[in-house]
């Protein structure tokens, strides 16, 4: 029998002992081990019987398939072992969680306030167990258990047109938006060319100019934001924060959009006038990405590429800026690999080589202007 020692999972099958006889480690066992023990129990007694026979050459193929089952299904139990206590301790790639958020809405999409009792203790529940420190099977939802929109293509053409006065040319299969700027019957005519719709807000920041902007604890909205007037930096783990998000959600649900690009989501990386950590940032996006989810939405990570390899399992697309400019554009090696889109831009001309590049990273890329009113498509 081939016996792989490092890796109890890798028992192969073999077909060069006993006249094909074919054996398998399976990888999960209850109460095999007693069961495996009296094989090889009778095995031996078995060896004994051939040995007295003059039969040696079979007495110890026999006895040593019985020694190797034996000890291929311990480590097949000790690995389960491990793999079980692991699944206890991990919880973002095995138990994102759903808040259960009201979704009411005015007909002209306007935010209602959502900050009543329930909803403030629902959304700290998912806070808590998205940090490990619940596990309330009433806030607890698999990723895969919700059905989502179907995934966006690896290499579909884009306009990152959030800017409400964008030139877009042509019909791309990925349309980006602005949630506040966007009307319902606007997503709606991008869907009905079979456009896919992907609705942007700022998820780590407070900007002054949304409709929104009063319903932000005081006591979360931190430092401005650095060139850019009227924004300020929030304190992602604040219940306060997290209802807000989860209305915009929403909203982005109730006007048709398939998806989320929540911007600004590492505030680690920034003086915020909070004490972020990354691992803040991975709770807070599985929160996101579990609001998403729970309304049948796909949600993207937008840059990060510091901790994108690690977040690469709780999202479904990545949006990434200036890569190129700054080489980081293979710290997303981790979506291609996983099927998964990646949209770049970068602000600037246009440049076949860097088309060349995206393409080798199965990335699709687009120029523009900072302002994102005209864009270039390598196409």
């Amino acid at each position: 029998m081939q016996f792989n020692a490092g890796d109890p999972k890798k028992c192969v099958k073999s077909s060069q002992v006993n006249k094909g006889l074919t054996f398998f480690a399976p990888r999960k066992f209850d109460k095999s081990l007693n069961f495996l023990n009296s094989i090889t129990v009778a095995l031996a007694l078995q060896s004994y019987r051939w040995g007295a026979s003059g039969g040696y050459l079979q007495t110890f193929e026999v006895l040593g398939l019985g020694i190797l089952l034996s000890a291929c299904g311990q480590l097949a139990i000790n690995a389960q072992n491990q793999e079980n206590e692991g699944a206890q301790k991990s919880n973002f790639s095995r138990a994102p969680y759903k808040v259960a958020v009201s979704e009411k809405e005015t007909a002209n999409n306007e935010f209602e306030d959502e900050s009543d009792q329930n909803s403030d203790q629902s959304v700290e529940a998912a806070g808590a167990a998205a940090d490990g420190t619940s596990t309330d099977s009433s806030v607890m939802r698999t990723f895969a258990s919700v059905k989502n929109a179907s995934a966006l293509k690896v290499l579909s053409s884009f306009a990152y047109a959030i800017n409400p006065k964008a030139k877009v040319s042509g019909t791309p299969d990925v349309m980006f938006v602005d949630l506040f700027d966007t009307s319902a019957s606007k997503i709606k005519s991008y869907k009905d060319k079979d456009q896919r719709v992907i609705c942007y807000f700022s998820a780590g920041t407070r900007e002054s100019w949304r409709s929104d902007k009063n319903k932000f604890p005081s006591k979360a909205v931190g430092k401005k934001m650095e060139e850019w007037d009227g924004e300020n930096w929030v304190d992602y783990r604040d219940s306060g924060v997290r209802s807000v998000m989860s209305a915009r959600i929403a909203t982005a649900k109730s006007k048709g959009c398939e998806g989320i690009d929540p911007d600004n989501i590492d505030g680690h990386l920034n003086s915020t006038n909070f004490s972020l950590k990354s691992s803040d940032q991975k709770s807070y996006i599985s929160f996101l990405a579990s609001e998403a989810r729970a309304k049948g939405m796909l949600m993207g990570l937008k840059n990060s590429a510091e901790t994108a390899s690690k977040l690469v399992d709780l999202v479904d697309f990545a949006v990434v800026e200036e890569c190129h400019a700054y080489g980081e554009c293979s710290s997303y090696s981790s979506f291609s690999k996983k099927g998964k889109a990646i949209f770049q831009v970068e602000y600037r001309g246009k440049s076949s080589s860097l088309c060349s590049k995206a393409k080798s990273q199965k990335a699709t890329l687009i120029f523009s202007d900072y302002d994102l009113k005209s864009f270039k498509t390598c196409l």
